[in-house]
């Protein structure tokens, strides 16, 4: 290509030799969400989108990916979508077993070979955390590659954000729930900043129904921070719901599996029943809707650099 660039950073993004990189990120993530554009690179002509999962081991939960690239295909026609994904650990499982889970630079590298100018990447990440900044990472790394690149922002990744995933959570639990069941959202945690995305979702949540929670698997709040506040409330039945883009591992075992570390089991030793939900976010319009209108913003962000304001001159 004409234009290259050798990186961008967390902060802003660098046009080097002429080449525009738009990031479509909210602040929370730090990134400047401005498109830059030189004037002398030629306008790119073919945009690819890039899906990317952590993945899933699970083949039940895939059906939450095949939803959110069937709303894609259908909400942007004639892109090419591609997927990516992230995790070493189920790459390496599924090779195993015979199935091969590109990574985010692999893929980015196709796209590059097979001509796309431009690329809108949408993580499937809940939060901007530390499986999102990997994501960063990889398309950094490949960003020379094309004339633009624009990174979409997580579910949730600014407060806009938790107030709109607060009011649409709702249309995930299951109708049978009556409004004396409490309804504890488990959520996968992390001991990046980030977060503190899940204890803001819970206050978002309890202004509209104080028997909705959030607690996490490896973060705050946690289990037993849950157990606490229903035992205060009294709770006695408890619908679980994967605040997770699929339920993968963590919902059917660590949710809902028969160890004695299972959520079902220690919520039964307090005393509580739990009715578990074996469904992902993307499974669940309302929410995955959300994913979809942030890979919209990042498309959105790449024609904007392509297509500059022309300033109309007065007469």
């Amino acid at each position: 290509m004409s234009c290259s660039i050798r990186s961008f950073g967390l902060r802003r993004a660098v046009p080097s030799r002429g080449l525009a990189v738009v990031l479509a990120l909210g602040l929370a993530v730090a990134f400047s969400p401005r498109p830059v554009r030189a004037q002398e690179c030629p306008i790119p002509t073919r945009t690819a989108i890039l899906l990317v999962a952590f993945g899933t081991s699970v083949p039940e939960a895939r059906q939450s990916f095949q939803n959110i690239e069937d709303k894609a295909r259908a909400a942007f026609p004639g892109r090419e979508l591609r997927w990516a994904y992230t995790s070493h650990i189920l790459r390496k499982k599924l090779a195993a077993e015979g199935e091969t889970l590109p990574t985010v630079e692999e893929t980015l590298d196709t796209l590059a070979h097979n001509g796309y100018a431009q690329v809108a990447v949408q993580s499937l990440q809940v939060v901007p955390g530390e499986e999102f900044h990997k994501v960063v990472a990889a398309v950094n790394s490949r960003a020379s590659r094309f004339d633009r690149v624009a990174l979409g922002q997580p579910l949730m990744a600014g407060t806009d954000d938790l107030k709109r995933l607060a009011e649409v959570l709702p249309a995930c639990i299951p109708a049978q729930r009556k409004p004396s069941e409490t309804v504890l959202f488990m959520g996968h945690g992390t001991a990046h900043p980030a977060g503190v995305f899940y204890p803001a979702l819970e206050y978002f949540l309890e202004r509209s129904d104080t028997k909705m929670h959030v607690a996490t698997v490896e973060g705050v709040p946690s289990l037993d921070d849950a157990v606490a506040v229903l035992k205060k409330a009294k709770a006695r039945t408890v619908w679980l719901v994967p605040l997770m883009s699929v339920a993968g591992d963590h919902a059917v075992n660590d949710m809902a599996g028969s160890g004695d570390g299972s959520w079902v089991n220690v919520l039964a030793r307090a005393g509580i029943t739990a009715k578990p939900v074996l469904k992902g976010l993307g499974q669940c319009g309302p929410v995955s809707d959300l994913w979809i209108e942030h890979l919209g913003q990042a498309l959105a962000a790449l024609d904007q650099a392509e297509r500059p304001k022309h300033v109309k001159k007065d007469n």
